[in-house]
């Protein structure tokens, strides 16, 4: 045994000679000695003292001459000082004492504590004197003899005699023993102590502590010293082998008493102290000192107080602390702890008195830490009990306010009700009821001790985790783990201080939070199974075996109702392999305590159960048990049933197997038959209440009563006297129904019995269990925390719970389980009581201007504002939702609620949004509530008065009052709050989360938005009581909403279409978007919802084929916005452009036409898109119907930059009036635009087919195309816009120098002048003429007029070669002029006539328009011609006739003008 030194350094530590110093010390002695009546005249000797002379004659010569008065020598007179005196002689030549003997240096100070003559003084100085030494190290322990001096020492100490004079005086000797006790222990030679010197010390030390003579001060500073001695006596184990105990140790008991008080170890007189052989002290004096120890606390020592019990529970305490894990490797001591002690303390929790409960209870714990794996049952025994205790004998009452989920997970099963309770406990089912419910006779304290001693276990790492593995996972025990989560989740409630303290439910939720933090830790890394595949295995056993439990119980259950159907149930779940089996069912109702005992009975007892009941019975094991003692194993397994009819048919079945088991005990069956039955008549007749003393059966009657029925013989009366002996003094009972010491003591045999086929108790250091253990307690521990949360009103529980939730959250995301994440979401949302239930009305919302921004009041903010334990939670809430939203599923429709109503109140910003981060959008639609004109009284004190007054002036202004400065106050308290929670932060993180989470998400913003089918029937009554109308609060509120979602769904598809395959939720998101249009009732809230669809439709991982249906919805959307005639802004026309870049065939479908026909309709400001998509749209590739829609788009296009030009110049107009400058900038861009605009119908033309065609052919698509195109044209050409009718004429002009550029025949030419110049020129002069506009068109037709010479000057290649067609085309040329003639005098007519004069020339030069000639006749058209041109031109225009130099000589015979008109007229193609 290899034992660690006290002091590795010897050198002492005094800085004088310590040969001085202990001179010193006996000079002190010796003094006060010398001070005493019976030592006053030892004064020379204990001065000059004894010694010899150095020459051997003069020694020899003067020795018979010294004592020459006859008196005794000093030495024998005085030995003990004359002792000191040698000592100090030798000393005086000993400078180093290193080497000195240390039993001589100790042996007059223990000779002085010895004698009983000395006074306290002395012994006290003596004490000291010794102390000194050791502390000094003076004595080392190389010092020599050290182990004889040590056992003098212990020795001397437990025989200190002095005498007494003053108490006080003596208390301080005794305080000083006690201290040398433990000096002689811990010091130098604690090594070479032996067995009986360490049992001597304990032994005068307890002695000393009983001493109820003494002062309370001497009994603590004593108990103090023993505690230290006990300390350093069980370290001692850790060093010793265990192979030295003695397995079989207690089995001697009458060498070995286990429960006697008094030591028993050899006692050593004064001449063995020196003599016999010293071994250091070992498991010998260790094991006796616990025993000793242990029987101080026996229920059986009734003369031991409450106060000497529980100073041994503290000694016992110390001693397992300091060992206690070592303990269980000795098999005596493993065989002490877990019977004797186990047993004594499972008593003493009964106890009444508080001090004895509190180290009782502080014992088992220690002792539970130390060594749970020996005292599985015992642990089971002792926590159950304390679970009842902790019962609270009322249930949660249905209106107490709680929520429903709370009250499920902490309701528990009254105990009142509990007839019968499925584990026995050291006491019966009444007693606990007694204790538990009886107030009076109870101190409240005890449940508060109770609680404390389970916040300890609950502070062991893993220690819930093996409660459920080894306790609710196994079939034959309790579930102490769920019952202990149940117990204390129901004290945490207010009402459970009633029952005890106030102090007690902070007790229980303190314990639940070290559970907790358990689990958080045990999350770790270090925490994870070696062997991960194993770990699964096991733990998968354990869910197979907790299962199994249950079918267990319910088997039971159904037995102890009904044992057929109980039978079935097992059989059919395998329990019972093999129903038909008589062995099977008995092996089951062995392997189970879970059965009534009466039931039991009555169902063995039957006729019909013969062979079941013979299995049952032969499983016991009778061989070498008295027949009493096999009936009494017998009868504790089941209640005898009360009928003698089947009491002799199981007593029958009895002695069968008695006597087989025994044979040669009892002559024969039938001998074993009565004397069973008789025994079972003594019982009852020995301890039956109703049977007086007196009339109770004797010895004598009982040997009457089976005389000569052993087969004639009569029974060994000793062996009949002993049965006698053993029925009277211990009843045979079924301990689980009665409530006695005798009950205890069956329970207590059948647990040791348990206890050697029972399982070890399974330690888990890894965290292979936890998720199952966690699995099934998190709710219950939930439900208290939200409780508390619910109900604290102090800083520090909201610390410590909400803490205790954030760790449950880290340790249910641990484990993926997300229904934990989703409850705690669900919880703090209700908390914050902003949920879609908790919406107040918004009609009174006020924005007030603070500081550098604004700020709205509505009733949410104040109320949430006010609340301190709403916006904790809301902090709380979404720091589990940053953390943990890839755990999250079925709670996303709580904080989607909370963020809709946070935001229709204005309480998030546009950067919260997730959009906004991801689109980088300028604005978003919160609602508008109007602006409060009142002033704010925020930081001011305000009266009644000023208050009134505010109110007053709101409502004369028909707007919500002022807020007042608390309402202020306590918005931006919500808004703090609300920053503070970083929700702008989770909204943002969003795109992160995993695919599931994702699709949750989605479901639970489309399932608050309504819905996603698309149907515009369905909403169209909906919105038509206002959309035309002004938009109202709650309207507002809802656009808002469905933005928020919008903007929610949008970002997630989009962030998330970059990772995975995003098709899955395309139609979900898309088709409640588009859904939305009808609902949305203002301009602004539908562009930003048309936004976010387009930009779904530009989405990269969004591939849409020409007839996917998702066109066809977008093209329903925007009709929806066409008629609700909402504008759409400028950003939402450069979506569309990039959207037909990407689908090329987008701008040549019927849908990218609806979609661009609403864009046109609805926008009348972007120009330079809407351009870019014209231009993208080629001619050629569109079919006739396409075209005609594309140049009617065109024409909206044109018209709404004329909207705008006019809306400018009507501006400029009135800024004119108001002395502000002509901005030409904007008119000229606007012109531009315009222009831009008419060259698309250029573009156009231009891309018409270079080829002829028939105009004869109504049919000809080109034909029908160019006809189209000019009607087009030409109708801008009959606006009252300036601008627009000078682009038109601009555009028209050129457009014909395409057409005319193409190849093409006379017959084109001719349908050009035709079917589209000249009936224009015609509705120009017929449709104008009598209206007030006529005169601001006269340039306008002069413009048309000289397009159209000019168009027959550009094709006069064509038309010179055709006089027939060229010559009617003159004539209403003619005509035309002629019906201008009305403009004579101004600008127009003048570029009419040079229009004309440049035709004439042109026609006249290229032979085309001539004079006669003498070959003419009358009937040429030449002549013809020129006689209409000059009888009807020149006569309107005269001044032409003489810029041509015309002379009347060349005219012919003419008709009259008017005919020669009319004729003309009726000569028009």
């Amino acid at each position: 045994m290899d034992v660690p030194r006290a002091f590795p350094n010897h050198e002492p530590l005094c800085s004088i000679s310590p040969s001085s110093l202990v001179i010193n010390e006996i000079i002190t002695i010796v003094t006060a000695i010398r001070k005493t009546s019976r030592w006053r005249n030892s004064g020379v000797a204990s001065i000059l003292g004894v010694t010899t002379l150095n020459d051997e004659f003069l020694a020899d010569g003067l020795e018979n001459r010294w004592k020459t008065n006859g008196e005794k020598s000093s030495s024998v007179r005085y030995p003990l000082v004359m002792e000191f005196s040698q000592l100090k002689a030798d000393l005086t030549i000993q400078q180093n004492l290193s080497n000195f003997d240390s039993l001589r240096l100790l042996s007059p100070f223990l000779r002085t504590i010895k004698s009983p003559r000395t006074t306290g003084n002395v012994t006290s100085l003596c004490i000291s004197a010794i102390l000194k030494l050791f502390s000094l190290r003076i004595i080392t322990e190389k010092s020599p003899n050290l182990d004889i001096a040590m056992r003098n020492l212990s020795f001397a100490i437990t025989q200190c005699r002095f005498e007494s004079y003053d108490s006080s005086q003596d208390e301080v000797v005794l305080l000083r023993v006690s201290r040398l006790m433990e000096e002689s222990v811990r010091g130098a030679g604690n090594r070479i102590l032996s067995d009986d010197s360490i049992c001597e010390i304990v032994e005068t030390g307890l002695s000393m502590c009983c001493q109820m003579r003494v002062s309370a001060m001497l009994r603590q500073s004593a108990e103090l010293s023993m505690i230290s001695i006990i300390q350093c006596i069980f370290e001692r184990l850790k060093y010793i082998d265990p192979e030295l105990d003695d397995e079989n140790f207690w089995n001697e008991t009458l060498e070995h008493p286990i429960e006697e008080q008094e030591f028993h170890y050899n006692r050593l007189n004064t001449s063995q102290i020196e003599s016999s052989e010293i071994t250091p002290f070992g498991i010998e004096s260790i094991r006796e000192v616990l025993r000793v120890l242990i029987s101080f606390i026996d229920s059986k020592n009734q003369h031991f107080s409450d106060q000497v019990k529980s100073m041994a529970l503290r000694f016992i305490n110390a001693a397992f602390e300091v060992a206690g894990e070592h303990m269980g490797n000795f098999p005596s001591l493993r065989i002490l702890i877990s019977d004797t002690l186990c047993k004594s303390l499972l008593q003493l929790i009964r106890h009444s008195q508080t001090p004895v409960l509190t180290n009782s209870l502080i014992v088992m714990t220690t002792l539970l830490q130390a060594m749970p794996h020996h005292l599985k049952l015992q642990q089971e025994l002792f926590i159950s009990y304390l679970i009842s205790c902790l019962q609270i004998p009322t249930q949660i009452s249905k209106d107490s306010g709680l929520d429903s989920s709370l009250v499920r997970a902490i309701s528990s099963t009254n105990l009142v009700n509990d007839q019968n309770p499925d584990r026995a406990t050291p006491t019966s089912f009444s007693e606990r009821k007694r204790f538990v419910f009886d107030n009076e006779g109870s101190p409240p304290e005890i449940r508060e001790l109770i609680v404390e001693c389970f916040g300890s276990l609950s502070r062991i790492p893993g220690f819930l985790v093996d409660l459920y593995v080894n306790y609710d996972c196994d079939p034959q025990m309790s579930d102490l783990a769920s019952d202990l989560i149940r117990v204390l989740t129901r004290n945490c409630l207010i009402d459970a201080a009633r029952y005890s303290t106030n102090n007690v439910p902070p007790l229980c939720l303190d314990t639940l939070l070290n559970f907790i933090h358990n689990f958080h830790e045990r999350r770790l890394p270090t925490f994870e199974p070696k062997d991960h595949d194993r770990a699964l295995e096991a733990s998968a056993s354990l869910l197979q075996s907790k299962e199994r439990k249950f079918i267990i119980i319910e088997g039971a259950n159904l037995f102890n109702e009904s044992p057929s159907e109980g039978i079935s149930y097992l059989s059919s779940h395998s329990i019972i392999e093999h129903p038909s089996d008589p062995n099977s069912i008995a092996s089951f109702f062995h392997s189970t305590n879970r059965l009534s005992k009466r039931v039991l009975g009555e169902y063995l007892s039957k006729a019909s159960n013969t062979e079941i009941l013979n299995a049952f019975i032969d499983a016991f094991d009778f061989k070498g048990k008295r027949i009493d003692e096999a009936l009494r194993m017998l009868l504790q397994s089941f209640r005898l049933p009360g009928e003698s009819q089947l009491i002799e048919r199981v007593v029958e079945a009895f002695s069968h197997y008695y006597v087989e088991a025994n044979p040669g005990v009892v002559a024969s069956k039938d001998a074993a038959f009565v004397l069973s039955y008789s025994i079972i008549m003594l019982n009852t007749d020995q301890h039956n209440p109703n049977i007086k003393a007196q009339a109770r059966m004797t010895l004598e009657d009982f040997c009457r009563n089976v005389r000569g029925v052993n087969d004639g013989a009569n029974f060994d009366r000793q062996f009949l006297s002993d049965i006698y002996s053993a029925i009277r003094n211990f009843e045979i009972i079924v301990a689980e129904e009665h409530d006695t010491e005798l009950s205890f003591f069956y329970i207590w045999s059948k647990l040791l019995q348990n206890c050697k086929n029972t399982t070890p108790f399974l330690r888990t250091d890894s965290n292979a269990f936890d998720y199952t253990v966690f699995n099934d307690v998190w709710n219950s521990i939930l439900a208290a925390l939200m409780y508390v949360f619910s109900t604290a009103t102090e800083d520090t529980v909201f610390y410590r719970v909400v803490n205790g939730i954030q760790q449950v959250a880290d340790v249910a995301a641990h484990f993926n389980q997300t229904n934990v994440i989703d409850y705690i979401v669900h919880r703090l949302t209700e908390f914050t009581a902003i949920g879609s239930m908790h919406i107040p009305e918004a009609q009174l919302n006020t924005a007030i201007s603070h500081e550098d921004h604004q700020v709205v009041v509505s009733e949410l903010s104040v109320r949430f504002g006010r609340d301190f334990r709403a916006q904790l939670a809301l902090i709380v809430l979404f720091w589990v939702c940053n953390k943990f939203k890839n755990c999250m599923q079925d709670s996303w429709l709580s904080v989607v609620n909370l963020i809709l109503a946070l935001g229709s109140n204005n309480l998030l910003s546009k950067e919260s949004l997730p959009g906004a981060k991801l689109f980088q959008y300028e604005h978003f639609p919160f609602p508008n509530p109007p602006l409060s004109s009142g002033k704010s009284n925020f930081n001011k004190e305000g009266g009644l008065l000023s208050t009134l007054s505010s109110y007053l002036s709101s409502y004369a202004n028909d707007e919500p009052p002022a807020p007042s400065s608390d309402e202020i106050g306590q918005t931006l308290s919500s808004v703090e709050c609300i920053r503070s929670s970083k929700i702008d932060e989770f909204l943002h993180n969003l795109v992160d989360l995993d695919g599931s989470t994702l699709e949750r998400l989605i479901d639970a913003l489309i399932e608050i938005g309504g819905g996603p089918l698309y149907d515009d029937a369905s909403t169209q009554n909906e919105t038509n009581g206002f959309i035309s109308g002004s938009v109202n609060s709650s309207h507002a509120h809802y656009n808002t909403q469905t933005l928020i979602i919008a903007d929610m769904l949008t970002s997630l598809f989009i962030g998330f279409s970059k990772k995975i395959d995003a098709s899955s939720i395309k139609e979900k998101v898309l088709s409640y978007l588009l859904n939305k249009s009808e609902q949305i009732v203002d301009e602004q809230s539908m562009n930003h919802l048309s936004y976010y669809i387009l930009l779904l439709y530009l989405d990269e991982s969004l591939e849409l084929e020409e007839s996917s249906v998702e066109w066809k919805n977008l093209s329903k959307y925007f009709a929806v916005v066409k008629r609700k005639e909402f504008s759409v802004e400028s950003s939402i026309i450069s979506m569309f452009l990039e959207l037909s870049n990407r689908y090329s065939y987008l701008l040549y479908s019927t849908f990218g036409f609806d979609l661009l026909d609403v864009l046109l309709h609805v926008n009348s400001a972007d120009v330079s898109d809407l351009l870019v998509i014209f231009h993208k749209v080629s001619a050629r590739k569109l079919d006739l119907p396409k075209l005609q829609t594309y140049v009617s788009f065109v024409d909206v296009f044109i018209q709404n930059i004329v909207k705008q030009l006019a809306r400018i110049l009507s501006r400029q107009k009135k800024g004119l009036t108001k002395g502000k400058p002509v901005d030409k900038t904007t008119l000229e861009s606007h012109g531009k635009d315009l222009n831009d605009a008419f060259d698309l119908y250029l573009r156009v033309a231009s891309e018409f087919e270079d080829e002829y065609y028939d105009v004869t052919d109504e049919k000809n698509v080109l034909h029908q195309k160019w006809k189209m195109l000019y009607s087009h044209i030409c109708k801008f050409c009959l606006s009252r816009s300036r601008s627009l009718r000078t682009a038109s004429f601009s555009c028209l002009q050129r457009v014909i120098m395409v057409q005319l550029d193409k190849p093409h025949d006379i017959n084109v030419t001719m349908s050009l002048f035709h079917q589209a110049l000249l009936p224009t020129m015609e509705n120009m002069i017929t449709t104008l003429n009598g209206k007030p506009e006529h005169h601001l068109f006269g340039l306008a037709k002069a413009q048309m007029f000289s397009i159209i010479c000019k168009t027959i000057l550009l094709d006069m290649n064509i038309l010179s070669n055709q006089s027939k067609m060229l010559y009617p085309l003159w004539l209403k040329l003619m005509d035309v002029a002629i019906k201008l003639s009305a403009m004579h005098g101004s600008e127009a007519m003048a570029e009419v006539m040079e229009s004309i004069k440049n035709v004439y020339l042109i026609l006249h030069s290229a032979g085309a328009l001539r004079g006669p000639t003498v070959d003419d006749t009358d009937s040429d058209p030449v002549l013809k011609t020129w006689n209409s041109t000059w009888n009807n031109l020149f006569i309107y225009y005269p001044v032409l006739a003489q810029e041509l130099d015309l002379s009347p000589e060349t005219e012919t015979e003419t008709e009259k003008p008017t005919e020669e008109h009319n004729s003309l007229e009726t000569g028009v193609i």
